[in-house]
Formats: C-alpha cells, structure tokens, sequence
C-alpha cells in the first residue's frame, strides 16, 4: 500500500492507478490523524478532538469506534492480506502501523535530509537533484481535502515550513551551479507571491545581476524595502542591505556563481574568493557542534590568529556594523532582556569562519524568570482598565520574531527555535496572537523533542496546553497538560510540573470537580514552597476555588500569598492582577472573574457592565465585553 497525505488524502494498493482513499471526510481526518503519528498510539481524546475541535457530540466514543471499523474495511480492500493488521487497537487509543506500506511524509523528510546532508559537503549538484525530488511529491497543502484539527494543524505548518526549506536549498544549489538564467522566472513568482521572504528576494536579486540585468536587481531590492516599510515600518535585513550595495556598485565578486549565498544561509565551495582552499569549518558546521564548543570561538579570535575569511554577498562579517542594524529591525521591547546590557556580548561569536550569523543565532540566553524586572511599572495600575501592559508596545517586533522562528527551525538550529519561542510567549499571549502562538510553539515543540531537551518539552507543552484553554478545546488542552506533566517528572522539571498541575487544577475547576482540582493544587504547593511562578499559580488557583466554594476570607489570603510571591519574583503584571483579584473577591463581584492575568470567565445571566472590556489597544476605542456562555473564556491583551 501507499499513501498520500502531501496534498489530498491518497491511498493506492497493488492493483495500480486504483485509488482506495476514503470518501468520507471523517474518516480521511481518522487516517491522516494515525498517518502522521505513523508507529504511535494515538488517544480517542485526540481523535475525537481531531473529528471536532469545537463541540464534539455525546456519542462522540461510539462514532470514532465506528469511524475506524470502516477504515479498516478501506485497508483490507486496498490491501487484503495485510490492510487489516494495520490499524490496531492500542489503550488508550489506535496505532496505525505502516509495515511495508509507503507514506510521501517519510519519503519527503527523507530525501530533505539527504539533500541537506549533500549541501554540507559541498555537493551542489546532489543537493540539488534530492531536493527536487523531495519537492516533486508535493500535490497540494497538507491533507487538502480534510478537514484539520489541532494535531494536523500542527503538522501543515512543521511541514509548510519545512517545504519552504527545501525550496530554499534547492535554489542556492541552483545558483550555485550557475543556472541563475533558468531561475529568474521561477523566483519571480515565487518573490511575488511571498512579498515579506527576505531570502527568495536576495536570490532573484542574484540570479538577475548574473543574468546582466542590474537595474532590474535594484528595482527588486526597492519593490521589496517598499513592502516592508508599508506594512512592517521596517528597513531590509543588513544581509539584504549589503548585498544591493554591491550590485549597486557593480562588484565583480558577485558574478562567480561559486560564492553564492543566499539569506542567512550559505552555499560554501570548495575555494575562497582569493582561490585558496579555506582552513575553517563550513557554516553548516555550527548546527552539528554542541553550542559550549560554538560559542567559544569569538570572531576577534579568529581575526587575530589570522584564520582566512570570506566577505558574504549578504553581510559583512563585523559585530559592530550587524548589531546596530539587527537592533533597529528588533525593537527593544520586543524581547523582555533585549534592554538588559548584554556583558557577554564581547565574546559571543557573531561570525563563523569569516561567515556572518544569523542574528536569531547568536542571541543571548534569556535571564531565569525571577530575574525579568526590567519591565518599566505601569502608572495606576488599581484604577486603570487590567490590561495595558508593557507588551503591548512590543507588537511591531513580534513579527520578525516570529519570522526568525521559522528561519531557525528551516535551518535546524533547535536551540535557538526554542529560545525566541520563549522570548515570544509573553507577546504572543499578552496579545491574544493565537496564529502566531500555535506556530511558533509548535516548531519550538518539535525542536525541543529533536534537540533531546525535556525541559523546553514540557515548557511548550504547558504553554500550548494554554493557548487550546484560551481557545475552549478543552480535550487538546487537557492532553497537552497531562503530556507536560509528565515530560516534567520524567527530566525533574519541578517548576514545569507544578504549572502543569495548576493548569490542571484549572480544567477540573472549570468543569466543577472541586475534589480533583484541590488534590493537585495541594500536590503542587507541596512540591514548590519557594518563590516561583508554579506557587503562584497554584496560589491563584487555590483562591479561585475557594471562591468558588464561597469562602471569600480564604479566596482573598490566598491572593494576597500570590501577590508576595509575585512582588518576590519582581513580576508587577502578577502582583498587580493578584491585587486587583483580591479586591473584587472582598467585594462579591460574582458575574465576572479574572482566573488568570487577562482571561475572564464570564458567566451567563449577567448583563457586562459597558466599563468592563476584553482588550485595550493604545488609540483605540474601549470594546465592550459580550455575553458568553458559561464556563467560556475571554482574554484581554496582557496575557498570562
């Protein structure tokens, strides 16, 4: 047998050109559900959110049973001898096990992986045949003709992103191997049609001025900075700057097709500019070699022993002209320790054997938690509306964030996917940016599973349990908790697995299983008696059931414990809601509650006073808050 989810559902079996894909909608979500977790097992709780990510119906257990005895009538006739041992029945869910059967995913991963494994050894002609054909099983979007839940959106934007790679390094190898006449057409259309991807830009830049077309070049470089003011209030990369000033002044350098590098990636030849072989490592280099022996190397080091460089089409190897540059693209304020003076900046490498980095690359590590006090206060913050924080001003850095997030990821750069997802959390939430949290802690997820590191496991794990809790998928977001959980006890992320119970605690308070949520809300204040944001939230929930349970006095203490916690931890947004949650349990304001910094849990019966808002955005009018069923959530642009 062999399936197809690279565009609409497709499955064949040995009669050739017979296709067997089902024709129910629903039951092509069940088999590219169990298709893209191929080996594992799948729950019913993911399955049933899959089928129906808003409101799945009461007998939602018995029509996914019925959903899979038909699709196992659908293998057996594709495959008789072998389509019924396929999909097995595994607690607490299903397991589709391929055997000998084929699936274009695999195939796709790996022939990119060979292709990528050809670039590094300088192979263009190989990277570029491999990558051709990884791109050629492409039919479409990802399971076009089915409808996607969580966990199949998920996997079209991982496998989006890694299709733009492969097209990527299929065009640099291209160019490298001289073919830039054959390649104007082509990224063209692909430039016009992804007017912000600075790299598609640079190589048409590039194949044009080889092709004796330099005007046309520069007018690609306007048409894009164009774009890019408008839209962003943003200039080009410094990588794209510099290679239009070398067009712009006609260098020569920039006609050897043996040199090209595209974006921040690199095709490296085998001969430097100067015609010597380097001494150095390749860029690709960096990605194999654990980030202690990377960072060691400084580029005043390697300047003054005298190693041989090569100037990049793209960037000049020099810290002090990238940072001012990276810096004016970055707002401050769009990563909460960019404002912290970096003292290491002396000696962490901002090239790499003469090559320029990637500014998502060599960003520094983010500070502990406790240590985010940087944030200026915000001025009245007991008489204003919850809500204007200092996020708010971060917004127009969030996309290139969340740009440099995808680029690192296509780049295999997992550590740093995960270090920009966690400087994103905080804007992505406080600015309800749902997309763009999905996306960004998705690929962060997968980074941190395919770097090995179970604590930024756990972390994405629990925040994008947050974000489906947001959302009311209430099933995803409980399988995303119970996943932090225990991904945290496992690697003894006590933190991770405190928040983890906590957020727990808030599903079963939720659903009224006041018991449940305070045997894990004692599990957790147990397991984190020191200042931390686990025992704040614990402290928070605690006061919420309490609340719950119309005990007013202890609601209110435990707000007030959260508030020290808070002003311990040097968080004024958290201090400030434990405030403000304090005051309105003390004065019985039962309709509405804020449950988290920003997230209110509106009840039905109550009128929302005209004053009472979901969001404050600076210039705008207040929105007035609507009436929602009960138990529903709303957020205001703060976050959590």
């Amino acid at each position: 047998m062999e399936f197809g989810l690279l565009g609409p559902v497709e499955l064949t079996g040995e009669a050739p050109g017979v296709s067997h894909a089902p024709r129910a909608a629903k039951l092509r979500v069940v088999l590219a559900a169990l298709l893209m977790r191929a080996g594992e097992v799948v729950s019913a709780g993911t399955l049933i959110d899959e089928l129906w990510p808003a409101d799945p119906p009461r007998t939602a257990t018995t029509t996914l049973q019925v959903y899979v005895s038909q699709l196992r009538k659908v293998l057996r006739a594709a495959d008789p001898d072998h389509g019924p041992g396929t999909l097995l029945t595994r607690p607490p869910g299903y397991t589709l096990q391929l055997g000998r059967a084929r699936l274009d995913v695999t195939e796709f991963e790996r022939l990119h992986a060979r292709g990528r494994a050809a670039e590094a050894a300088g192979d263009p002609a190989g990277a570029a045949e491999l990558h051709r054909r990884a791109l050629a099983l492409w039919r479409g979007p990802l399971a076009a003709d089915a409808p996607h839940g969580p966990l199949l959106e998920a996997a079209a934007v991982r496998l989006a992103e890694t299709r733009a790679a492969a097209l990527d390094a299929r065009l640099r190898a291209e160019l490298a191997l001289g073919r830039h006449h054959e390649l104007v057409a082509e990224l063209g259309e692909l430039a016009a049609g992804q007017p912000l991807r600075e790299e598609l830009h640079g190589q048409l830049m590039l194949a044009l001025y080889r092709c004796g077309r330099q005007a046309e070049a520069l007018e690609a470089y306007a048409r894009l900075r164009r774009t890019l003011v408008a839209d962003l209030a943003i200039e080009p990369g410094p990588h794209l700057k510099h290679l239009h000033h070398r067009i712009l002044t006609a260098d020569p350098t920039l006609l050897d097709a043996a040199t090209v590098e595209a974006g921040a990636r690199h095709v490296i030849s085998g001969k430097a500019p100067n015609g010597r072989p380097p001494t150095t490592k390749p860029r690709a280099a960096l990605r194999r070699e654990p980030a202690a022996t990377a960072n060691a190397r400084t580029a005043p080091a390697a300047q003054q022993a005298g190693r041989p460089t090569r100037p990049s089409p793209l960037g000049p190897g020099k810290a002090a002209e990238r940072h001012p540059s990276t810096a004016a693209r970055r707002p401050a304020q769009a990563v909460p320790h960019a404002a912290k003076p970096d003292v290491d900046a002396a000696t962490r490498p901002t090239t790499q054997d003469g090559y320029d980095l990637p500014w998502w690359a060599t960003a520094p590590e983010p500070p502990a938690p406790a240590a985010r006090t940087a944030a200026p206060p915000r001025p009245q913050e007991d008489t204003a509306w919850p809500g204007l924080g200092p996020w708010r001003a971060a917004e127009p850095g969030t996309a290139a964030l969340v740009g440099a997030v995808a680029e690192a990821y296509a780049a295999g750069l997992w550590a740093s996917v995960v270090r920009l997802a966690d400087a994103l959390t905080a804007p992505v939430e406080a600015g309800a940016a749902w997309p763009e949290w999905a996306r960004t802690h998705t690929l962060a997820l997968d980074a941190a599973r395919r770097s090995g590191d179970r604590h930024a496991e756990a972390r994405m794990l629990r925040s994008l349990g947050d974000l489906a809790w947001q959302q009311g998928r209430t099933a995803t977001a409980r399988t995303h908790y119970e996943q932090a959980l225990l991904t945290a006890r496992h690697c003894g992320a006590y933190e991770e697995h405190g928040r983890a119970l906590a957020s727990l605690a808030d599903l079963h308070l939720d659903e009224g299983a006041h018991a449940r949520a305070r045997e894990l809300l004692d599990q957790a204040l147990a397991q984190c008696p020191g200042p931390g944001r686990a025992r704040f939230d614990a402290l928070r929930a605690t006061a919420l059931l309490a609340l719950e349970e119309g005990d007013t006095e202890a609601s209110t203490a435990c707000f007030e414990q959260a508030r020290q916690v808070a002003r311990a931890l040097g968080e004024q947004r958290l201090e400030a809601y434990a405030r403000r949650a304090a005051r309105a349990a003390s004065e019985g304001n039962g309709h509405h509650r804020e449950v988290r910094p920003g997230i209110w849990r509106l009840r039905a019966g109550h009128v929302q006073p005209e004053r009472r808002l979901t969001a404050t955005t600076p210039g705008k009018a207040p929105q007035p808050t609507r009436n929602l069923p009960a138990g529903q959530n709303t957020s205001s642009p703060h976050g959590t």
